[in-house]
């Protein structure tokens, strides 16, 4: 695998999507500085950014790294690389399930203080 022609495939699928490299940095969760350098052929991504790469520009992952054998034709769930939305927070009263248990331990107090009183009282 050539960096410089890999490189040049990563640049070349980033404008086709017209992307800019900071978006394409950010959706890979790396530094444009690095994206940079990876379209110059400085430096090669890993294989996990390669497969990123493959997914958010559309290109099939042989493709990306030069080979020229077709690809078998595996669909990959769009799941693989989003994050689970982020559940609300529930904004009910926090009350509601303590308040229950506040009047038990008021009333065990009570009766407990109750008792200690007449054991007392002579």
């Amino acid at each position: 695998m050539d960096t410089q022609e890999l490189g040049m495939r990563i640049r070349k699928g980033r404008m086709e999507k017209q992307m800019k490299q900071t978006e394409l940095a950010s959706q890979l969760s790396v530094s444009p500085t690095t994206l940079c350098k990876w379209e110059k052929g400085i430096n090669r991504p890993d294989i996990e950014s390669l497969k990123s790469l493959s997914v958010i520009l559309g290109i099939p992952f042989l493709t990306l790294l030069g080979e020229n054998t077709p690809e078998p034709e595996f669909p990959m769930p769009d799941t693989v690389f989003q994050t689970p939305p982020v559940q609300p927070k529930k904004t009910g009263n926090p009350w509601t399930k303590r308040l229950p248990i506040l009047i038990a331990c008021l009333l065990l107090a009570g009766i407990a203080l109750f008792a200690w009183y007449i054991r007392i009282r002579p």
